[in-house]
């Protein structure tokens, strides 16, 4: 076996590609870059210029690398603000930033695929604006409200109970936005176009979603808020090629889940994994198997360069969900990608127990271990109880004492980036 570094490590994807031109070619390999931030990065990212400065920092991070191991961060953000606010600041002043930070760590939280931590992150940004005056509080109450939708939306798929009360709380919303900012609006709309797809009103899906379009349309020179500056046309363009999947208007799914792949642009990597995902649904809902499978390779690829995006996260979900889909066709192509996809995956949670067994080594204990790779112990499936199942251990020194008999020697030779 080769030596395994944890910041970087390269799975062969395997197998061959037909272009358009009939040129056979090798795919690239998946690059994985699994801890794709740093802990020292990560605090860096924290470092108060001004009040405002960590979100917006943490914010364009989000972007980049997605939200998984980001909302630590700025829950510690929000916390030093409370403690020591500046000289001159009002007290509602800095409730709604330190609020404002709260709410993104819930979206953080919610990007790691951990709905119920997002959650209570939401109650506790309410919690500390509770006594503010709602125009000192606008745009977080939109942020909030805009989250709170998202999170109501978790079960939308499985439960008439959960549509119906999204749906109040979409059509409360939108009813309380009339004064709004026209971008926010039309996220609104599409949210409610969402239920309306999923209880069958395919109608007043696709009316709502065409308003969605005219509005944000007529909002691009509008000023935005950072929190709403994800929401442009390449996200409209994902978000209603879901809605028309969900509404089984598939000739327009598939081409706005074209148009948000063209359009997306190359710095928003999750948001490019997440409609490279949408794009391949709506192939294989049109048998469109070779552009499902090409959209999938390359959705594979970007993963491998979020904060371990191969691993845990809305990205990582995603990948899992679409193995399962391409699993139930028995021909050469997909089962092309679910091997590059399990070679991948397999590769990651082995650097990952690599790390883990390194740092038990140097006789960390599990609090840091869990805060340096931002792992869940409390998660069954994170890596830490999974290594733990695996060397049969109930604490770290008991994985450092039998981790060597699960991974090979070589594996934990040299230096990491946890050192």
């Amino acid at each position: 076996m080769i030596p395994l570094t944890a910041s970087t490590a390269v799975a062969t994807a395997g197998g061959t590609a037909t272009t358009t031109l009939g040129v056979r070619h090798r795919r690239r390999p998946v690059q994985m870059v699994l801890w794709a931030l740093g802990e020292d990065e990560i605090a860096q990212l924290a470092q108060p210029r001004t009040l405002a400065d960590p979100v917006e920092r943490l914010a364009r991070a989000d972007e980049r690398y997605g939200g998984v191991g980001l909302a630590g961060q700025a829950v510690e953000s929000a916390r030093r603000i409370l403690r020591a606010a500046p000289s001159g600041m009002s007290d509602q002043v800095r409730a709604v930033v330190a609020a404002q930070h709260l709410t993104h760590a819930a979206w953080c939280a919610f990007d790691a695929a951990e709905p119920l931590v997002a959650a209570g992150l939401l109650a506790r940004a309410r919690q500390v604006s509770a006594g503010v005056p709602r125009p000192l509080a606008q745009r977080l109450h939109r942020h909030l409200v805009h989250l709170d939708l998202v999170l109501s939306g978790v079960g939308l798929a499985h439960t008439a109970d959960s549509r119906r009360g999204m749906l109040a709380a979409a059509i409360a919303a939108r009813d309380g936005a009339a004064r709004a900012p026209l971008r926010y609006r039309a996220l609104l709309a599409v949210h409610t176009a969402r239920v309306r797809a999923y209880a069958g009103q395919v109608g007043e899906a696709r009316r709502l979603l065409r308003y969605a379009h005219r509005t944000l349309d007529q909002a691009t020179r509008m000023p935005v808020p950072l929190w709403l500056s994800w929401f442009d046309q390449p996200a409209l363009h994902t978000l209603t090629a879901r809605v028309c999947l969900t509404a089984g208007l598939l000739d327009e799914a598939v081409n706005h889940a074209r148009q948000a792949v063209q359009t997306m642009p190359a710095h928003r990597v999750r948001d490019r994994v997440h409609a490279l995902l949408t794009h391949a649904h709506t192939q294989l809902a049109t048998q469109t198997m070779d552009d499902a499978v090409r959209a999938a390779h390359t959705a594979l690829r970007l993963a491998g360069h979020l904060h371990q995006g191969l691993l845990v996260g809305r990205a990582a979900v995603g990948l899992q969900q679409l193995r399962t889909t391409l699993g139930r066709y028995p021909e050469a192509t997909p089962m092309q990608w679910i091997n590059a996809y399990d070679t991948a995956a397999a590769r990651a949670a082995m650097i990952a127990d690599v790390d883990i067994v390194r740092l038990a080594h140097s006789g960390a204990d599990e609090a840091t271990i869990t805060r340096r790779l931002g792992l869940h112990p409390s998660d069954p499936a994170s890596r830490l109880a999974i290594l733990k199942r695996r060397c049969q251990a109930r604490t770290i020194p008991e994985i450092a004492a039998r981790a060597t008999t699960l991974l090979h020697p070589t594996d934990l030779a040299g230096d990491g980036p946890c050192r």
